[in-house]
């Protein structure tokens, strides 16, 4: 493949990623700085879950919340990702279903007032619904991170960022999902949370 194509290639992904990234909503955007926020304040617990490459997408947004902001700004957030429990995950899959795999945990762990943030790029994984599910009969508050069309996750949240993409695009979609981590991260260690 020439220089050329490979350097169009990249031109091409870089105006789809910016493309998705202005797509993302501004007020639904400052909502889910104020809800983290809020979270620390009341010392409720949030709890982040994804499939696939969403998987360790949980796992980041959870250390980078906890022990990120913490030794940058001294604010403790607590959250529980639900993709590192390996034991109790396929313990779960083999014994009950995978579907139940996340929101078995969010059962056990899980109370009324805390957070739940699913990060999904199809939004329509058969365990992120059933969890969402769960944490609303729990008055757990929902949140989703989606991409394509933002799918069923979307529509059963109690607020959702929406990264407007193709469907199948699967790479952008997980990209701006970790920009979102990082910029959340990064305007709660900075304290930039006045109310102007």
């Amino acid at each position: 493949m020439s220089d050329y194509k490979v350097q169009q290639h990249f031109k091409h992904y870089i105006s789809r990623l910016n493309s998705a990234l202005k797509s993302i909503d501004n007020a639904e955007l400052k909502k889910l700085v104020d809800v983290v926020q809020d979270s620390s304040n009341c010392n409720n617990t949030i709890f982040i879950a994804g499939n696939g490459g969403s998987a360790p997408t949980a796992s980041h947004w959870s250390t980078d919340i906890s022990k990120g902001v913490y030794y940058r700004s001294g604010k403790s957030i607590r959250t529980i990702s639900l993709t590192d429990n390996v034991a109790w995950i396929t313990a779960v899959a083999n014994d009950i279903g995978y579907e139940s795999i996340f929101c078995d945990q969010l059962r056990s762990h899980g109370k009324s007032g805390d957070i739940l943030i699913v990060i999904s790029a199809s939004g329509n994984s058969r365990n992120i619904i059933k969890l969402l599910e769960t944490a609303k009969r729990m008055s757990i508050f929902t949140i989703s991170i989606v991409g394509f069309d933002g799918g069923e996750a979307k529509l059963v949240s109690d607020m959702y960022i929406h990264i407007k993409t193709t469907i199948g695009d699967y790479g952008v979609a997980e990209d701006v999902q970790l920009i979102l981590n990082h910029f959340l991260c990064d305007y709660i260690s900075e304290g930039c949370h006045d109310n102007n």
